[in-house]
Parts: C-alpha cells; structure tokens; sequence
C-alpha cells in the first residue's frame, strides 16, 4: 500500500485553516468569559493579565479572516481584518494623544481591569499585531502583482510572530512587570500564543501564495533573521529573568543585614547610655567632671550622636555635652514638647530606654532623642537623654551598599531619609526589612538596586550583540542560498536547453553526414563512369585517327586524357578523406614500427627510384586504427620523397613519451616550406608548387590531420626553407578518446 503526500499548497491551506480557527475560537472563548463572567476563559490564571473584549472581538474577525484567506476567499478576508485593524488603529491614537474615544468599554464594563491602564483597552503590542494582520492580508491578496507587495504579506507576518513570542516569553518569567512602557495595558498570555498561532497560518498562505507567482519566496531571509532574532530575544529574556532573580536576592541579603547592623548600633547606643544611667543610679550620682567626660568619650565614638545630657524630675535640661553649638540647651524646660513628655513617661513607666519621635532641626536635618531613665534609692534621678542625627548615624551602615544600592526608612508612615532618586527607581526591584524599638515602633528599610547596576549586571548585553549579528549572518546567508538556488535552477535550465540543442544538432549532423556521405560515394561512382569513358574513347580516338590529326589535335587529346585522370584522382582522393572517420575502422593496439614497414613497403619504388634512405628509432605500441596510422606514415614519408632536394632523401621517423601521449616525428632533408605557408598546407586543395614542379591533389596533409585528429592527437610543422621539414603529431597512449563510429554507407 502507497501512502501518498498531500501537494505542499494543500498543506498550506489545512496549516492556514487551522491557525485561524483557533484562533476565531480563542476570541469567542475569551467574549463568552465576560459576558458569563467566567475569569479562566479571559485570564487564565489569577492576577494575569485579562484578554480585553475589544481584542477577543479583534481575534475572531482575524481568525475569519485567515480562514477566508486560506480558502482563497480573498473579499471576506479583506473586510474581517479591515474592521480589525480599525479598531487597533483607535486604539493607538486614544494611546499616543492620551484620549477616549469610548470604545474600549463600547460593548460592556469591565471588571477584571489588573494590569491594565484603562478598563478594557487592548495593549499596545496587540493594536500593532492586528494592524499588522491586515497589512499582511491585504499584501498576500495582491502579491500577485508586485514581489515588493509578496515580501511585504510575509514580513508582516513573521513580525507578528515575532511580537507574540516575545510577550510570551516575558510573561512566561515575569520580565514584564519590571520593564513594560509606562504602565500600560498588558498582553494576556493567551492572546500572545493566539499572535504566534495566527502568524504561522499566516506565513502559510504568504508561502502558497509567494511559490505561485513567483520562484523565488523573497520573504524567507527576514523571516529567517526575525525568527534567529526571536530566538536571541528568549536568551536574553531568560538571561535578564536570571539576573532579577539574583538582583532580587542580593537586594533582600543587603537590607536584611544593612537593618540588622543598624538594630546592633543602635541597641550598643543604648545600652551604653544604659550603664551611664546604672551608675548613675549605683552612686546616687555622678560629679559633673566625670560625667562629662564619660559623655564626651560616647559621643566622640558613636557615629550620628551629636550631644548628650541630663534632664531633672522636672524635664529640664540640666547637662549637656558638648556645650559648644547646644549652649541654649541648659535650662530649657522640655514639658514644651509633647512628643518628647510621652516618650519619657513611656521610658520612666516601663523602666526601659526609648526612641522619641523623628523630628527636624531648624536647619532641616533629621535628628531623635533616646531617654534612658535614672532611678535613685530617693526617687527619681531624672533622665539621661542623647540627640541622634539620622543621616549621619545611617551613613557608615547604609554608605557601604550606597554606590550599588538606593535605600529609603520609614517610620511608620513617615520618610525618614531615601537616597537621591529613589522616587523614579521605586516599584522596580523592591526588598523590605523592619525592625522595632521601645517607644518608637518600628522602622521600615527598603533597598531597590540602582540602575546601573541593573545594566552592569547585564551579561545578556553580549547575547543581544551576538544574537543581532547572528540574525543578520543568517538572513544573509539564507539570502545568498536563495540566489544560488535560483542561479542553480537557471544553469540547470540553460543546461537541459543546451543538452537538448546539442542532441538535435547532433541528430541532424548525423543525418546530415549520412546524406553526405551517400552523395559521395554515388558521386564518385557516378562521375567515374562518365571520365572512365571521356579519357577511352579519347584514347581511341587518339590511335584510330592518329594519322588524320596534326600535332596540335595530338596535344588537345592529350590534355583530355591528362584532365580526366587528374579529374579521376581527385574523386578518389576526395573520396577517401571523406571516409577517415565513417569508414575508418575500429581500434586495436598495434605496433607502429610494423605500421611504419608497410608505408614503407608501399613506397619501396620511389625509395629505389630517389635512393631514399628511411630510419626510426624505437617505436611503441599504440591505441590506433592500423590501416590509418599506416597511411598516415605513408603520406608524410611520400611528401618528405616528393618534395626533396638536390641530395638524396634522407628520411628519420622518431617517437618521444610524454605524460599521456607519444609525440612522434618525421623529419626530411628536403625543400623545407615557408614560415608563412605553415597552416596553408593543411587545408584540402591547398598547394604550394605547379602541378609541372610536383604532382599531386593537395589532399595528402589535409587526410593526415584528418587522422590525426580521430585519433584524439595534433599536427604541426617546423620547417626552414632549403633545409628541411619536421612534421610532428601526437598519439594517446590510453584509449580515453573512444573513435568516431564507424559506418558503411552502401548506395
């Protein structure tokens, strides 16, 4: 059984179908959700952000749409994400001109409004994805006109796939809480899978649409870099989610112990004071010298402790140390300052020290009082009191982290000190730390990193450089495979169009020889009976009426006879170049010094005639056709007898090996020819002398390059004239180039 593959654009169509049913359904799903109050179907989860009415509306006209468009109903599918894409557009402009053109709430009232900047408005990223829907609808629709308008149909789409990934990706770790614009709406996670789902349908149609019009799918090298792109994104998301995470744990450890070494401090200030009081108490006294300098020594090594004193049963101030810049202290009468009575009465009642109320000096710095009461064997011995200035008390704790760290104490509802920018950073990497004090309350620290250290902490920073160059490489090479694809399919064309020409030039060659052939050979048959005829009765008539003619009759008839046997040689030579390679017979290895003894057999009358002395050196055994490459010998050694000079014809026939043929020689002391004629005699019917200095037909050297050139070899000439030729030609040795078949033409 064959199980056979559904066509691509068949594939295309069900991939397009079933992304826009989904996500149709995902937009009714979500529309049903509010209208029966059913929080899963529009959130999810609790304290997601809420899929808004307008972009379940908008999901299902885009849903439509792709349906519409995969079926190749391309009206309806223009219509669906028109009103779509209307609706984002709004939607937009109510962002940038912060106003309301009352549709967010058009169709109900929300009442899931987390994460969201106004009730039922769509986020931003899902007002672009749907004007970008359109864009690509509109785009795919007429893509058929311009590559520009098919590029732009699959750009689109990749974006939205993009743009949905990316708000998955963030939701999926959280990111979006730390860097979403302005607090505005926020994608729903549903709808950011509903984004990616649409895109792939989208692409889908892009696709089939894009392979039919044209070869190439000019959009696949951006959709390539965006997807990379995406990918580097999700790195860099998770990188960033990983460093928040580790921020968030470094900021909780550093005010947990930064409120921890502060709680110490404070708890070493009073307990210090505690023991001046205790002695105090122990002595029913202290002389005002000593007590002076064990104030002077506290307040020497205490950071932020500006003074301290001693105030009487009456709250008032009695002591104080230092007295240089507190000189208007000594005397005053403390009942004036309510804040301060209800701390003493709550130190002197619970017999504890305690922490006053933070107030601010004239000066405008922030200072507090601790109030240590002293109790005596008569009755109460006052108060020891110390006046503390928070910043320069929070300095040598908080200073350590402050180049990484912001920080911000309260007390209570009331800010006590926050670093310079806290209000901008705060609400972005937050960690809080209390701790309580007698007859204060508690103190609130929190810490939120500074920005600079978010960035510097980054590593992710070299992901997104690499990911950006990554994407760009690999659109361009995505781009580059393309042209090479389609400069392949061009050559592989071209190629298939030339092997066709060349087989049917081929076929007509062949026919075309054939033809020529058979004109030949009944050429030769029929031209050799008429000249057979001129030159016997010409003969004939020569000896019959030899007596009637006069001397000149006698020498016309002898111009007859000579032209008809001239006439009757070049047919038979013509005859014979035709036929080297159709009737020249097949290959074998042979032994060319034998081939050279039968050229030299034929010739032996003009060798006796001339006194012609032929030598060789050794010769090898060759891939040759034997009856040619003895011909071949016989025509050059016959030119080289021919053409001689006054000295007896001396004759040398060599043979040299070289790296895949033998280069073989026939060298001759003869007349020598020209620099200027050394082509010229190769060339059939061309001739040098007067037929009266030298016979022949002119064919002699033309079939002998004839030859050559079967056997897959060359000839040439070096020559001096009156000193003799040199003809060389080559042989392969391995029978690599198969000869031309042979064929017998018969009339």
């Amino acid at each position: 059984m064959v199980i056979q593959r559904p066509p691509p654009h068949q594939l295309t169509m069900v991939l397009a179908f079933g992304s826009g049913l989904f996500t149709a359904i995902l937009g009714v799903s979500a529309a049903v959700g509010w209208v029966a109050h059913i929080p899963s179907l529009i959130q999810v989860l609790p304290g997601n952000a809420p899929m808004q009415f307008n972009t379940a509306i908008c999901f299902l006209l885009c849903g439509a749409a792709l349906v519409c468009l995969g079926l190749d109903q391309d009206t309806p599918a223009r219509i669906t994400s028109a009103i779509a894409a209307g609706t984002a557009l709004v939607t937009l402009l109510q962002y940038l001109f912060s106003i309301d053109f009352g549709i967010d709430q058009l169709f109900l009232v929300h009442y899931l409004t987390e994460r969201s900047s106004h009730p039922g408005r769509m986020a931003p990223s899902s007002a672009c994805c749907f004007l970008l829907a359109y864009i690509t609808v509109e785009a795919c629709i007429r893509s058929g006109r311009s590559p520009r308008l098919a590029f732009l149909s699959g750009t689109a789409a990749s974006l939205i796939v993009m743009i949905g990934a990316i708000a998955f990706l963030g939701i999926s770790v959280e990111l979006h809480k730390e860097y979403y614009l302005g607090n505005m709406t926020q994608v729903a996670i549903h709808s950011s899978i509903g984004f990616i789902l649409w895109g792939i349908g989208a692409l889908a149609c892009c696709w089939k649409r894009t392979t039919t019009h044209y070869p190439t799918v000019y959009w696949l090298p951006v959709s390539v870099g965006l997807g990379v792109a995406t990918l580097n994104i999700g790195a860099w998301i998770a990188q960033e989610a990983e460093n928040h995470t580790n921020l968030h744990s470094q900021t909780a450890s550093a005010v947990s112990a930064a409120v921890d070494e502060l709680r110490v401090r404070l708890n070493n200030l009073l307990d210090g004071i505690d023991r001046m009081a205790l002695r105090w108490s122990i002595r029913n006294g202290t002389p005002i010298e000593e007590w002076r300098q064990d104030a002077a020594a506290h307040v020497a090594q205490i950071s932020g402790l500006r003074n301290l004193g001693w105030i009487d049963h009456t709250l008032t101030v009695q002591y104080i140390e230092p007295i240089q810049g507190f000189e208007g202290v000594p005397g005053l009468d403390l009942n004036r300052y309510p804040s301060l009575v209800e701390t003493i009465r709550f130190a002197e009642e619970h017999r504890v020290p305690a922490l006053s109320p933070i107030t601010e000096t004239k000066s405008g710095k922030a200072i507090l009082h601790i109030l240590v009461p002293i109790f005596q064997q008569q009755g109460a011995g006052g108060f020891l009191f110390g006046e503390i200035g928070l910043e320069e008390f929070l300095a040598p704790t908080l200073g350590k982290s402050s180049n990484s760290l912001m920080f911000c104490l309260r007390s209570g509802q009331t800010t006590v000190f926050q670093s310079h920018g806290w209000e901008a950073a705060e609400g972005s990497i937050v960690e809080t730390a209390s701790a309580t004090f007698p007859g204060h309350g508690a103190w609130t620290l929190s810490a939120t990193p500074r920005n600079r250290v978010i960035q510097q902490g980054r590593a992710q920073k070299m992901v997104g450089v690499t990911g950006l160059l990554l994407a760009l490489s690999t659109a361009l090479t995505t781009l580059f495979a393309q042209k090479a694809r389609a400069n392949a399919q061009k050559l592989r064309h071209h190629q298939e169009h030339l092997e066709e020409t060349v087989r049917r030039r081929t076929v007509e060659l062949e026919r075309s020889n054939r033809e020529l052939e058979q004109f030949a050979y009944v050429a030769s048959h029929d031209l050799q009976e008429p000249l057979r005829m001129v030159s016997s009765f010409t003969q004939l008539l020569s000896q019959r009426y030899s007596d009637k003619l006069d001397d000149e009759a006698h020498s016309w008839i002898d111009f007859a006879v000579e032209g008809a046997e001239r006439m009757h040689g070049l047919i038979n030579d013509l005859l014979e170049y035709s036929r080297v390679t159709t009737r020249g017979g097949g290959f074998e290895i042979i032994d060319s010094r034998v081939a050279l003894d039968h050229a030299l057999a034929n010739l032996q009358i003009s060798l006796n005639e001339t006194g012609g002395i032929v030598t060789h050196g050794e010769l090898p055994h060759l891939y040759a056709n034997p009856v040619q490459l003895v011909q071949l010998f016989q025509n050059l050694i016959g030119n080289a007898i021919k053409f001689r000079g006054r000295h007896t014809p001396r004759i040398h026939v060599a043979a040299q090996p070289r790296q895949d043929h033998w280069v073989f020689s026939v060298t001759d002391n003869g007349i020598g020819i020209p620099e200027r004629h050394k082509e010229k005699i190769f060339v059939i019917f061309q001739r040098l002398h007067s037929r009266r200095e030298y016979k022949g037909t002119g064919i002699g050297l033309a079939l002998c390059k004839r030859i050559v050139e079967r056997h897959g070899g060359t000839i040439w000439l070096e020559s001096e004239e009156g000193k003799g030729s040199t003809f060389f030609f080559t042989i392969p040795k391995h029978p690599q180039d198969s000869p031309l078949p042979t064929e017998e033409v018969t009339a």
